[in-house]
């Protein structure tokens, strides 16, 4: 048996493709930006977050033997940084990107002739609501298509109440309809483990036709369930056929009181909004509280635009009642006022007594 002798890896910042020697603990630059990467075994490295300085090409003789490596499609680098744009998600991110690594390795693998592992294209998400598992399922479903896993890069996006019905013998075909609908691409199923574990046995149903047309149509159908992180373990035990299919998991952290105002910032700018310096500690603390006292039933994003409707409703009830014409920047300006009266109403009760 030949012993592994380079290391491939894909950079995460330029997405050039490498090829390095192995050396546990070496260190090498990427050839394109020259980000400097710590090699720590055979198959894993990690990110300095440094650019060597006046970084060289690696020469012919310390450079992995001849062999054709995969090209990153040109069109995968706008999804690779529309996700690098989405607030928080750091993990996640660092997830994706070696997902994508590992499917064009193996591809590369393949076109040389040699065997692959038999790596499920199935996901499991993790996470409290609002912390974007939506999204990134959306941006995976572009990856996989540009990427040559799926046909297409829709996402079926549905939940329990699409795919089970209220009769016997209707649930298969109900849940036939979205696997049909997803075929091709990408099935995501949201708050899964309510297919175990709420009542009537009409889940199990659902469950059981769902591993069928897995297996029948294993080339063609991809699929991401997702919910909260204790219910998706026991949903995902409850069935030999599903620990079987689905052994990779991607768990979504609560978004952080910094990274929930910049949120609710970046909601503001898209929508022709600015929301005011002296607001924002206010905000950071009611976060920093909320994310202490809800915990894993926090709703992060959701909780956010929540909040964010809330202000605007009270600016504009602000600016209601001034006469006379409104210029542009009041019309823009969301102030403290604007934001402790949204809290008010989002608490039931003057804040920062809401606590």
């Amino acid at each position: 048996m030949t012993s592994k002798t380079t290391v491939e890896h894909v950079c995460a910042h330029c997405h050039h493709f490498n090829v390095w020697p192995l050396g546990k603990h070496a260190s090498f630059p990427c050839g394109a930006c020259g980000r400097l990467y710590r090699q720590l075994g055979s198959n894993r490295v990690l990110d300095t977050g440094e650019v060597r300085e006046g970084f060289r090409l690696p020469s012919k003789a310390a450079s992995a033997p001849k062999a054709e490596p995969p090209k990153l499609p040109v069109n995968l680098a706008p999804i690779l940084a529309q996700l690098d744009a989405q607030i928080g998600l750091r993990n996640v991110k660092t997830q994706v990107m070696e997902l994508t690594q590992l499917c064009l390795i193996q591809q590369a693998r393949t076109k040389a002739g040699l065997g692959n592992a038999n790596v499920s294209k199935h996901l499991v998400f993790t996470g409290a609501p609002g912390t974007g598992k939506t999204t990134v399922a959306r941006i995976i479903g572009e990856i996989y298509h540009r990427i040559g896993l799926t046909r297409l890069p829709k996402v079926v996006e549905t939940d329990r109440a699409g795919m089970v019905a209220a009769y016997v013998g209707q649930t298969a075909l109900k849940t036939t309809e979205r696997i049909t609908e997803a075929m091709g691409g990408i099935l995501f199923i949201d708050e899964a483990y309510s297919l175990h574990e709420q009542g009537n046995g009409f889940g199990k149903e659902a469950i059981d036709t769902l591993l069928k047309a897995m297996e029948d149509h294993r080339g063609d159908l991809c699929v991401i369930v997702a919910g909260y992180p204790d219910e998706m373990t026991r949903f995902i035990r409850s069935n030999p056929g599903l620990e079987s299919r689905f052994n990779s998991f991607l768990h979504f952290d609560n978004y952080t009181a910094s990274e929930l105002c910049s949120i609710l910032k970046k909601l503001a700018a898209d929508s022709d909004y600015e929301l005011e310096d002296k607001a924002m500690p206010l905000l950071q603390a009611h976060f920093s509280e909320e994310l202490r006292r809800q915990g894993a039933q926090f709703s992060n994003g959701r909780y956010a635009r929540n909040l964010f409707e809330k202000m605007i409703t009270s600016q504009a009830l602000r600016l209601g009642r001034h006469t006379g014409e409104l210029s542009s920047r009041s019309l823009k300006a969301v102030n403290t006022e604007d934001v402790s009266q949204a809290l008010r109403a989002i608490c039931g009760k003057p804040y920062p007594a809401c606590r």
